[in-house]
């Protein structure tokens, strides 16, 4: 185990100064991601049927909020109400899609983190080559070994970031399309209520 941290540790170090950047850039966005993930998971798991949360205060917090929004202000102007359901449900639409974004920003900079790194390395090994020229072997790998390993480390980052940020997109597009089904059918529902 210590040596599987070492080597870690080495090949770390040897991508250079711009493998701390793509560390952190990286932290942040599988923090956002996993973040994004366990709020859809539990907005899901804590949806009620649209009668339940107009009886009490059940459903998860999206519901609430439109129902909430939508007892409290609608005039029974058909227009205005219209205007007010869409208000909510864009709203919590917006909300259902935010810090996906930044999981796609920061997935598509480590590519370009990783090139920076491969430029770097190579104006390393172009500096060994005109001091040593080609005789120090070792003066030029350690520049060639920079860029390698920063691009491979971007590339790294990238990808299953992608992937991540397109599963969350997929999640909250199925979010947004049970929200604006709650609000088609929040208006029948409330008239039926009052009705009883």
């Amino acid at each position: 185990m210590h040596d599987l941290l070492a080597a870690m540790s080495d090949h770390f170090a040897g991508g250079g100064p711009v493998m701390l950047p793509l560390a952190a850039a990286s932290g942040l966005m599988w923090w956002l991601a996993v973040r994004k993930f366990m709020e859809l998971t539990a907005l899901k798991r804590e949806e009620a049927p649209l009668a339940d949360c107009l009886k009490s205060d059940a459903g998860n917090g999206w519901q609430r909020a439109i129902v909430g929004g939508w007892l409290a202000g609608r005039t029974g102007n058909a227009k205005l109400d219209r205007r007010l359901l869409e208000r909510l449900r864009h709203e919590q639409s917006r909300r259902a899609g935010s810090r996906i974004a930044s999981v796609f920003v920061l997935a598509s900079l480590a590519p370009l983190l990783g090139l920076l790194g491969t430029v770097s390395g190579m104006i390393d090994t172009f500096d060994a080559i005109t001091r040593f020229g080609t005789g120090n072997a070792r003066a030029m790998a350690s520049g060639i070994s920079a860029a390698l390993i920063s691009t491979q480390a971007g590339l790294v980052v990238a990808v299953p970031g992608l992937l991540a940020g397109n599963m969350l997109r997929r999640r909250a597009e199925r979010l947004r399309g049970r929200i604006k089904r709650f609000c088609l059918q929040l208006p029948r529902g409330t008239a039926r209520r009052e009705a009883a």
